[in-house]
C-alpha cells in the first residue's frame, strides 16, 4: 500500500472528533503534573535523573517534553483535567534539537547537581532510541514519543480513548506506528492495542532494556 502524507491537521481534527482535549499553553502544570506522576517511579526516569534533585529533575524534564512539542508534535489529552496524555511525532522526526531543549529552558539542569552526567545520559539514551527506530521503520512511521496516565487513574479506559483514534487516523494514511518503552509491563498494553513487540535490546553500559513495538496497518 502506499504510504500517504501525514497532516498534522487532519490529525487533529480526526482526535478532536473523538473528544479529545489538544493541549494549550494554560495546560501546561496539569500535563506536567500528569507525566511526572506516570514516570518518576520508572526505572528509565532513576536511570537518567538518579540522586540528588531527583523530584525537580524529573518536573523539568516533563516541562521540557511539553514545551518542546513544537509545530511538529502533537500533544493531547482524554479531557481538560488531563489524567492521561499522547504525544506523537510525524514520519522523519530524529529528535528534539539541543537548541529547541535549550530554548524552552533545558538549561536550568545547569542549577541541579550533576549536570553533565544528566545532559549525557539523556543524549545517550536519545541516541541509541533514535538509532533502533531509524533501523526498524526508516523513519516513515507516527512515532508515539509518549504515553502518560496518572496512576489513581489507570484501568479506566483512558490509554484507550489517547491511543485508538490515531491509531485509526494511521490507518487511513497507511502509516505504521511506532513506540518504544523500557518497562517489561508496558508491553502487554501496546500488544492490546495491536502493536508487536520487536527484538529487545540490553542497553550498553546500564541496566535498562531496550524494547521496541510496532503497529502495521493491515
Amino acid at each position: 500500500k502506499m504510504l500517504k502524507p501525514f497532516s498534522k491537521a487532519d490529525a487533529i481534527v480526526h482526535l478532536e472528533k473523538h473528544g479529545l482535549h489538544i493541549m494549550q499553553p494554560k495546560d501546561l502544570n496539569r500535563f506536567v503534573s500528569c507525566g511526572v506522576e506516570a514516570f518518576k517511579d520508572t526505572g528509565i526516569y532513576r536511570y537518567l535523573f538518579h540522586g540528588k534533585d531527583y523530584e525537580k529533575k524529573v518536573n523539568l524534564a516533563m516541562e521540557l517534553l511539553v514545551k518542546t512539542t513544537g509545530k511538529d508534535g502533537i500533544l493531547y489529552s482524554d479531557s481538560e483535567e488531563v489524567n492521561g496524555f499522547a504525544q506523537w511525532y510525524p514520519p522523519n522526526f530524529t529528535g528534539v534539537s539541543f537548541w529547541n531543549y535549550a530554548f524552552a529552558g533545558g538549561l536550568k539542569y545547569l542549577l541541579l547537581t550533576d549536570f553533565f552526567g544528566t545532559v549525557n545520559r539523556i543524549d545517550y539514551i536519545e541516541q541509541f532510541s533514535f538509532t533502533k527506530k531509524k533501523e526498524i521503520t526508516k523513519n516513515q512511521d507516527i512515532f508515539l514519543y509518549y504515553l502518560a496516565v496518572r496512576p489513581s487513574m489507570q484501568k479506566k479506559g483512558i490509554a484507550s480513548k489517547l491511543m485508538r483514534p490515531m491509531l485509526e487516523y494511521a490507518k487511513s494514511i497507511n502509516r505504521p506506528c511506532y513506540c518504544e518503552t523500557y518497562e517489561q509491563k508496558n508491553i502487554k498494553m501496546y500488544e492490546h492495542f495491536g502493536f508487536k513487540q520487536l527484538q529487545s535490546t540490553k542497553v550498553p553500559d546500564t541496566t535498562e532494556t531496550h524494547y521496541p513495538m510496532l503497529y502495521q496497518v493491515q
